[in-house]
Protein backbone atom coordinates (compact mmCIF):
# COMPACT_ATOMS: atom_id res chain seq x y z
CA UNK A 1 0.00 0.00 0.00
CA UNK A 2 1.14 3.29 -0.99
CA UNK A 3 1.45 6.15 1.85
CA UNK A 4 1.11 8.88 -0.74
CA UNK A 5 -2.27 7.52 -1.67
CA UNK A 6 -3.24 6.93 1.67
CA UNK A 7 -2.63 10.59 3.23
CA UNK A 8 -3.41 12.12 -0.15
CA UNK A 9 -6.40 10.29 -2.24
CA UNK A 10 -7.20 11.64 -5.62
CA UNK A 11 -10.74 12.20 -5.06
CA UNK A 12 -10.18 14.08 -1.60
CA UNK A 13 -11.43 17.77 -1.30
CA UNK A 14 -9.18 19.90 1.37
CA UNK A 15 -11.81 22.69 1.43
CA UNK A 16 -9.13 25.09 -0.13
CA UNK A 17 -11.07 27.98 -2.22
CA UNK A 18 -9.98 28.92 -5.52
CA UNK A 19 -9.53 33.08 -5.54
CA UNK A 20 -9.36 34.58 -8.72
CA UNK A 21 -6.87 37.19 -8.13
CA UNK A 22 -6.64 40.72 -10.36
CA UNK A 23 -5.09 41.39 -12.89
CA UNK A 24 -1.22 43.55 -12.50
CA UNK A 25 -2.31 46.80 -12.23
CA UNK A 26 0.51 48.07 -14.45
CA UNK A 27 -0.05 49.08 -17.61
CA UNK A 28 3.07 47.54 -19.75
CA UNK A 29 3.63 49.03 -22.68
CA UNK A 30 4.38 46.85 -26.04
CA UNK A 31 8.16 47.07 -26.33
CA UNK A 32 7.82 46.24 -30.32
CA UNK A 33 5.79 49.62 -31.30
CA UNK A 34 7.80 52.13 -28.98
CA UNK A 35 11.24 50.68 -29.23
CA UNK A 36 13.51 50.46 -26.01
CA UNK A 37 10.69 51.57 -23.46
CA UNK A 38 13.25 53.80 -21.80
CA UNK A 39 11.67 56.70 -23.12
CA UNK A 40 8.98 59.00 -20.92
CA UNK A 41 6.27 60.48 -23.55
CA UNK A 42 5.63 64.59 -23.40
CA UNK A 43 8.77 64.85 -20.85
CA UNK A 44 10.90 67.32 -22.07
CA UNK A 45 14.45 67.66 -19.69
CA UNK A 46 15.05 70.99 -20.65
CA UNK A 47 11.55 71.78 -19.06
CA UNK A 48 12.40 69.87 -16.15
CA UNK A 49 15.39 71.38 -15.16
CA UNK A 50 14.17 74.68 -15.85
CA UNK A 51 11.73 73.64 -12.81
CA UNK A 52 14.41 72.02 -10.52
CA UNK A 53 16.07 75.50 -10.69
CA UNK A 54 13.29 77.11 -9.96
CA UNK A 55 12.51 74.84 -6.88
CA UNK A 56 15.57 75.19 -5.64
CA UNK A 57 15.51 78.47 -3.76
CA UNK A 58 12.36 77.35 -1.77
CA UNK A 59 12.21 75.62 0.92
CA UNK A 60 9.72 72.45 0.82
CA UNK A 61 5.94 73.34 1.12
CA UNK A 62 5.88 70.83 4.43
CA UNK A 63 8.41 73.38 6.31
CA UNK A 64 6.08 76.38 5.38
CA UNK A 65 3.95 77.44 8.20
CA UNK A 66 0.60 78.71 6.89
CA UNK A 67 -0.63 81.77 8.10
CA UNK A 68 -2.86 82.03 10.82
CA UNK A 69 -6.31 82.10 10.19
CA UNK A 70 -8.58 84.58 11.47
CA UNK A 71 -11.67 83.35 12.86
CA UNK A 72 -14.73 86.07 12.88
CA UNK A 73 -15.27 88.00 15.56
CA UNK A 74 -18.96 88.06 16.82
CA UNK A 75 -18.01 91.97 18.32
CA UNK A 76 -19.54 93.88 15.76
CA UNK A 77 -22.97 91.44 15.34
CA UNK A 78 -26.37 92.24 16.91
CA UNK A 79 -27.66 89.83 19.81
CA UNK A 80 -30.44 88.86 17.32
CA UNK A 81 -27.56 87.64 14.62
CA UNK A 82 -25.43 86.29 17.58
CA UNK A 83 -28.58 83.74 17.73
CA UNK A 84 -28.27 83.91 21.99
CA UNK A 85 -29.58 84.99 24.92
CA UNK A 86 -26.59 87.08 26.58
Amino acid sequence: MNILATLHPADKDYGHMKIEEPKTPYNFKDRDMSGSGDELDGLDPSILAQCIEEGCGQPPRSMITPPPIEEDSDEDLTPEERGGCY
